[in-house]
This record gives structure tokens, C-alpha cells and sequence, in this order.
């Protein structure tokens, strides 16, 4: 009872500190609100930072508020220079290459593409798209970026020799709090830092032609108006710019501090006062710490900003940069031409994901899955009431539903501009009961469908459904996915697979050869296909290419079906497969082999499964001594470990148990044997790494005894999921071989006093025979004592 009570008194959330303090005396009495203990007080608010430029006081007032978007700006990718620096594990040149011609593809006329003297990753790749034909079209200037330093300038300008079009930008903090700490400079210092910076830029441009200059005063809107003004203009000068070869002046909100009509202020003050106005290109370029990045690019566009520089989706340092894609389709659904096209979107998404190795959320705007789903019932209701009226406009007009205005509830843009089939996003859930599709296939069937997997599958539950005009249960549900996507993969006996890491002949002692690549063989209709890659999964895709079928994995996912040593693994591959993108699942035993299914379901689902006539008799891999092993019969993990036994030249032959044998009690008792002779496939985590102990079943491992007898660390007992990390195989099938990558590996020695051992063979149900020698020789393992002398 005293313990009950005690949970009742446990406050929730005891770390929040709930607002105690008095109510204003002038709050109204709807608002309750108390005043809370936290330390704004520390914080100062924007007008006491920086001297605001007084807009209100110029003729005429503010403008900008009366103003109207009415053309795209010029936009600035910079996800290559001030995306990538923010990611923990910057682009490669494939990535960067793969991402500048996405950028082409979608139509931006200026890209910035690096900081060419900070990086020889970056250096290289300017180079390369300087001297690759037709990397650059000739219409797109390409950005360099570089700090006001002479030896990072002229680093700067060998990177884009050969390139005909280029944009050099200049940037140095201005703001006080970066000049007193930062730098350590007063104002006329750092004038003096960035006037020797822009003369070295100018003398080694020269009189090229093609080559233009840009400047940022970095964290702009915590600088003075009037020392931004007169940076600004003494560059327009030393440049001699001029209408015919304008400068860039980029004004940067490098840390939110305001809320963003301050921003449009700022702009417009310089806007309204920069000298040479016809000879500058404004810029801005805002981040979003405060969450109003897109807000403040908009209303600096009214005020005057001419070019946006910013990152697809909204990459960056700290919460990122202003998201263009965003900015962009919002003018498109203000009927403004955004300039640049978004006609696949997820095709764009799915290449900055890629390229970034960042997922874009479900929630962001446009682009996310989940964006253009209704759940609610009500909106259901009126977006499908929207379209049916949208689809009758479209038929009095005479024209196509893709050509007609546009005016659906709750959809702000139609999901076909997109690349997007609206009706297919909106009723995912439109016929699925309360828990929904997915809940039903997650807690029936421990199915955790990618949402766009989701979407898609909702379209075939609505086929069905439409037809038999009833609710279908969990069951149905997953009868229905079983046989629209688990079984879309051709039999076993049409199309077998082995794979491997190393020397696909099995050389040696079947670990890792060379430089670890992974190899596949399938067998397709009798015809023996191979492949080669980084992965598993890699080396099916180039074995599929040799069989004549392009196949390109997208997205790809896995998971176990329920907790437990035994559960299946069930894989979700979405897949381009001959010009096609597709999804395809797989499920076994073997985490492996379901995302080999997985990969031949959405081959199969392409219409162009691997066939041919069926082969005679099972497909068979031949070992080191002649003999001809039958394994598709096995599990899936128990067929790696028979690989790796014919690798080593091992003759035993692995027996599939009636019964589970997950402890040396139950496999003893199954093959007729003493507990003793078991040997128990047990991981340890030792100095960080996974250790295998192969022990006795007649006694239990002594960690301490096993520590001080190995000189090591002290050794714990690893998780299921570091097991299953790392052997592939799960709890109480371990086997001694047929692991991801090779292991660390102890062998008791009182396994020496029986002259048959049996080995778990990756599945509780199988196990394979050995001789101590021969399991030391297989494992390599250091012969130990793994627990006191009993007795």
C-alpha cells in the first residue's frame, strides 16, 4: 500500500519547473498565465543590440508593406559550400557532382559550389568542373567563396581559372560582438582588412571577362546600417561596378536575433541608400535560428532584395538556411513562375538526401510524406469533395484537371505539380478503420511500412476494398501485402542466390580478402549470374545488372517482425528497376536473405522478374573438395554458415533439428550426446569489441576468470542487438562462422575431452558436427579456460 501511495505522490515531469510567479496585474481575466522562472533577463532584445535603421522616417515612409512578390528573384543554391560545412560528414566528389547537376536539371542559373582554398576536396572539385566539357552550360556562373586573406584570394582564383562564368565572393564579419572577439579589429580596421582583401581581388581579375565580385558583411543584421553602408558602397567603387557588371551585395542574417520585419527594415534602409543602385545586385541571404528564415527572405524581397542565396530543403549550420524549395513553391502557389521546376519532388528529395545523408522530414513543407495526408475524417471529406468539384470545373471549362485553377481545401498546392498523386497521399487512411492501415499491419503483424510505402499500399487496400465494399481485417490486410509484395519475388527454386565477402572462391580460411569487397552469385533459370560491391546488397543489384536488369536501391529498410531470438526480418526496398522506381519487401529468417527478397520483389513488381526455364534440380555451389552441398533446404543464416564450412573444407553436414535447441540441455538431449560435447556460441563485449566464446554447455563462463586468464578489460555480456549486430545470427543460433566480418574468438578447452562436438549453425533449429581441432582451425581461436576447477 505505502508503495502505491508513493507512486501516486511522484510529481510528472519533476525536472520542469511549472510557472509560479504572479499573474500581471494587467492581464486580462481569460489570460491566467504566471510568470516563469526562466532567465530571460539575460537577454536583450534586438533594438538594444544594433542601432535599427529608421525606415519610418525616409520619404514616404516604409514601403514595404504595401509592396507585392510578383517575379521569381534569382535564386542561389549554396547546399556545396554553407550546406555541406554543416554536416558531420561532408559531401564527396560523387555527391557534390551529383547534387550541381541536380541543381542544372531544376533549372538555377548561379550555384556556389565550395570554398576552393579551405579544402582540397573543394579546390578539386572546382577543378574538375573547369576542365570536364560541358560540366558548366555556359548561361550558369558558378560562386567561389573565400575569407579576406591574400593567400585563401589567390588560392581562390587558380580553383576557377578556365571557367568562364564566376562570381567571386568576399565575405569578413562586420558585426561588434565578432570585431571585439573575433577578430580584434575596430571598424576602421576592419575596413582597412577588407578594402587590401577587394583591391587583391580586383588586380588578379583584372580585365577578364566573365568575372563579377560579391561581398558579405557576415551577420549583417547585428552590424550598424551606416558601417554596412559605407563598406558596401567603398566595394561598389574600388569594383567600378556598373549596370553591365554589377557587384553583389549579399546582406546576411547569419544568427536570428529579430523577428523579421526588423530584417525587411534593414534591407530596405539599404536598399534605399546603397550608392550605384543600377550597378548592385541585393542579396540576402538569412538563416533560421528563430524558425522565421522563409518569413524574413519574403519580406526582404519586398523590401528591395534582388537574389536569395539559401539550401534545398534547409540544410545548414545550427537549424539551417532558408529553405528555397519552400521559398520557391510558395511564390507557385501565389500564381507567381518560380523559375526553377519541382515536377518530381521526391525524386529532388530523394537526391538531397542522398547527397546530404539527412532525412528530410515527413512535416516539411511540400516535400515531406506526410504533407499533403489527411487523418482527420472531416478533412477527408472536404478535400475529396474539393477535388470531385475541381474535376467538374476542369470538364465545364473543356480543359484538363492539371490545367484547371486550383482551389481544394486543405491543399494548398496540387500534389500533381509535384510529381505526386493527391489521391493516393490523401486516403491513406481514408478506409482504414481507426487504427489505420499501418496500425493494423504493426500490431497484427509487426510490420513497420516506410510511409511512402504506406501510401502506396493504401492505394491497393482501396482497390480491394472498393470491390467487396467491406472493412478488412488484420489478417486480409496482410494476406493482401503478402501477396501483392512478399510474393512478387520468384521461388527459391527459379532464382537462387549465395553471397559472400572476399574470395568468392573460398580461399583460405573464408574471411575477408583484399579490400573486403562483398560478391554475389544468382542463379537465374539454370544461368549463373555474379556480381560485385560494396554491400551485400550492392553485389545482388550488379549481379541482377549482368542478368540484364538495371536496378538501382533508393531507400532501404529492415527490421525484425517481434522481439526474441528467433523472429524473422522483414526488408523494404523502393527501388529504380529499368527506368522504374518501385517497392518491393522480403521476409525470412535470415536478415540477409529478406533483403534479397526484398530486392527481387520489387524486380518482380517491375514486370521484369528474372526468368527463364526452371533449373533441374536445386541450385548447388561447388567446395574446395568436389563435393556437391544441397542447402536450400536451410534456413537462410544456416546457408551462410554452410557457405563458410565449404570455404574452409569442413565435410560436416548440417542437420536441422526437430525441435528448438536453444540451450546445451535441449540440443544434447535432441542428438543423443553429452551435454558437455555442446558447444555453446556465447558474445561478450570486450575493450569495446565483440568477443566469441565458444563454450562448453557443461558449465557457464566465468568473466572475471576469462578476463585475468586473456590480459583484457573487463568483459560484459553483449545485448541482443550487439549479437545479432554482430554475428547476423540471432541468440541461440550462433554459429562459429557465417559473421558479417570476422571475430575476436575463445575456445574452452574442455571441449578438447570430447571427440565430437555440435555447433549451433546460425538458427536454433540447426547445428553442425566438428572436432575440437577443427573448430580451433575454423575460428581461430585462442584455446582458454573459461572458468575455474570446479571442485
Amino acid at each position: 500500500m505505502r508503495s502505491t501511495e508513493s507512486a501516486q505522490n511522484v510529481k510528472p515531469f519533476a525536472t520542469l519547473r511549472t510557472p509560479a510567479g504572479p499573474v500581471p496585474a494587467e492581464a486580462p481575466a481569460w489570460n491566467p498565465q504566471r510568470g516563469s522562472a526562466m532567465p530571460f533577463h539575460r537577454y536583450l532584445p534586438a533594438h538594444a543590440r544594433v542601432p535599427l535603421p529608421p525606415v519610418d522616417t525616409l520619404p514616404g515612409g516604409r514601403q514595404w508593406p504595401a509592396r507585392r512578390v510578383d517575379r521569381a528573384p534569382l535564386w542561389v543554391p549554396v547546399d556545396l559550400r554553407d550546406g555541406n560545412q554543416a554536416l558531420a560528414e561532408p559531401m564527396d566528389p560523387a555527391r557534390k557532382r551529383r547534387m550541381f547537376d541536380l541543381f542544372l536539371a531544376m533549372g538555377f542559373k548561379e550555384i556556389e559550389v565550395g570554398y576552393p582554398s579551405a579544402s582540397r576536396t573543394d579546390f578539386d572539385f572546382v577543378r574538375h568542373l573547369a576542365t570536364t566539357p560541358g560540366a558548366v552550360p555556359e548561361d550558369v556562373t558558378v560562386v567561389v567563396f573565400t575569407a579576406a586573406r591574400a593567400d585563401l584570394i589567390e588560392r581562390t582564383f587558380a580553383s576557377v581559372e578556365g571557367l568562364p562564368r564566376v562570381v567571386v565572393h568576399l565575405y569578413t564579419a562586420t558585426a561588434p560582438v565578432w570585431r571585439d572577439l573575433v577578430l580584434g579589429r575596430d571598424r576602421a580596421q576592419v575596413r582597412e582588412l577588407v578594402t587590401a582583401a577587394a583591391e587583391r581581388m580586383a588586380r588578379l581579375a583584372g580585365d577578364r571577362p566573365g568575372l563579377r565580385f560579391q561581398f558579405s558583411p557576415e551577420v549583417f543584421n547585428l552590424t550598424e546600417p551606416d558601417y554596412v553602408l559605407e563598406l558596401c558602397d567603398g566595394l561598389t567603387e574600388l569594383w567600378d561596378a556598373s549596370p553591365d557588371r554589377p557587384v553583389i551585395h549579399n546582406l546576411p542574417a547569419t544568427v536570428e536575433i529579430a523577428t523579421p520585419n526588423v530584417y525587411a527594415d534593414q534591407i530596405e534602409y539599404l536598399h534605399r541608400h546603397l550608392a550605384r543602385r543600377e550597378a548592385v545586385i541585393l542579396s540576402v541571404h538569412p538563416h533560421n535560428d528563430r524558425g522565421t528564415g522563409i518569413a524574413c527572405a519574403e519580406l526582404a524581397l519586398l523590401a528591395g532584395a534582388q537574389r536569395v542565396e539559401g539550401c534545398l530543403f534547409g540544410n545548414g549550420e545550427r537549424t539551417g538556411n532558408v529553405d528555397l524549395a519552400t521559398l520557391a513553391l510558395n511564390l507557385h502557389t501565389q500564381g507567381v513562375d518560380p523559375m526553377v521546376d519541382f515536377s518530381d519532388i521526391d525524386e529532388i528529395r530523394r537526391t538531397v538526401e542522398h547527397c546530404n545523408r539527412l532525412p528530410v522530414p515527413e512535416r516539411h513543407p511540400y516535400v515531406g510524406d506526410l504533407v499533403h495526408t489527411a487523418f482527420s475524417g472531416t478533412h477527408q471529406d472536404a478535400i475529396k469533395k474539393g477535388l470531385a468539384h475541381h474535376a467538374a470545373t476542369a470538364a465545364r471549362l473543356g480543359v484538363p484537371e492539371r490545367q484547371a485553377p486550383w482551389d481544394v481545401p486543405y491543399l494548398p498546392i496540387d500534389p500533381a505539380d509535384l510529381g505526386r498523386d493527391y489521391e493516393a497521399v490523401i486516403r491513406v487512411n481514408s478506409q482504414s478503420g481507426k487504427g489505420g492501415i499501418a496500425y493494423l499491419l504493426q500490431t497484427g503483424h509487426g510490420l513497420e511500412l516506410p510511409r511512402r510505402l504506406q501510401i502506396e499500399f493504401s492505394r491497393v487496400v482501396q482497390e480491394s476494398t472498393d470491390d467487396s465494399g467491406r472493412e478488412v481485417t488484420a489478417d486480409e490486410l496482410y494476406g493482401l501485402f503478402a501477396a501483392t509484395y512478399l510474393d512478387a519475388a520468384p521461388r527459391r527454386e527459379l532464382v537462387n542466390w549465395r553471397t559472400g565477402q572476399g574470395d568468392e572462391r573460398g580461399q583460405g580460411d573464408g574471411r575477408a580478402q583484399g579490400d573486403g569487397r562483398h560478391w554475389a552469385s544468382l542463379v537465374i533459370g539454370g544461368a549463373v549470374h555474379r556480381g560485385e560491391g560494396n554491400g551485400p546488397l550492392a553485389a545482388v543489384t550488379a549481379a541482377l545488372g549482368a542478368a540484364g536488369h538495371a536496378v538501382d536501391i533508393l531507400h532501404f529498410t529492415e527490421h525484425a517482425v517481434r522481439t526474441g531470438p528467433d523472429s524473422d526480418a522483414v526488408a523494404y526496398v523502393e527501388a529504380r528497376v529499368d527506368g522504374q522506381v518501385v517497392w518491393g519487401a522480403g521476409r525470412d529468417a535470415s536478415v540477409l536473405d529478406a533483403g534479397i527478397r526484398a530486392v527481387l520483389s520489387a524486380v518482380g513488381r517491375a514486370g521484369v522478374a528474372p526468368a527463364g526455364p526452371a533449373p533441374t534440380g536445386p541450385a548447388v555451389e561447388v567446395g574446395q573438395d568436389g563435393a556437391m552441398t544441397d542447402d536450400t533446404s536451410l534456413p537462410g543464416r544456416s546457408r551462410a554458415v554452410a557457405d563458410a564450412l565449404a570455404a574452409a573444407g569442413l565435410p560436416g553436414e548440417i542437420r536441422v533439428l526437430p525441435d528448438s535447441a536453444r540451450t546445451a540441455a535441449e540440443a544434447a538431449a535432441a542428438l543423443g550426446c553429452e551435454v558437455g560435447a555442446i558447444a555453446n556460441s556465447l558474445v561478450f563485449i570486450c575493450d569495446g569489441a565483440p568477443l566469441l566464446v565458444m563454450t562448453s554447455g557443461a558449465h557457464r563462463v566465468d568473466t572475471d576468470h576469462l578476463a585475468h586468464a586473456l590480459g583484457t578489460g573487463p568483459i560484459t555480456r553483449a545485448t541482443a542487438a550487439q549479437v545479432r549486430e554482430a554475428t547476423g545470427q540471432a541468440i541461440g543460433g550462433v554459429a562459429p562462422v557465417g559473421h558479417p566480418a570476422p571475430l575476436r574468438t575463445v575456445v574452452d578447452t574442455a571441449l578438447a575431452a570430447h571427440e565430437l562436438l555440435w555447433a549451433a549453425a546460425g538458427h536454433p533449429h540447426t547445428v553442425v558436427p566438428m572436432t575440437y581441432k577443427e573448430l580451433l582451425a575454423l575460428t581461430g581461436g585462442t584455446p582458454s579456460t573459461v572458468a575455474p576447477p570446479q571442485g
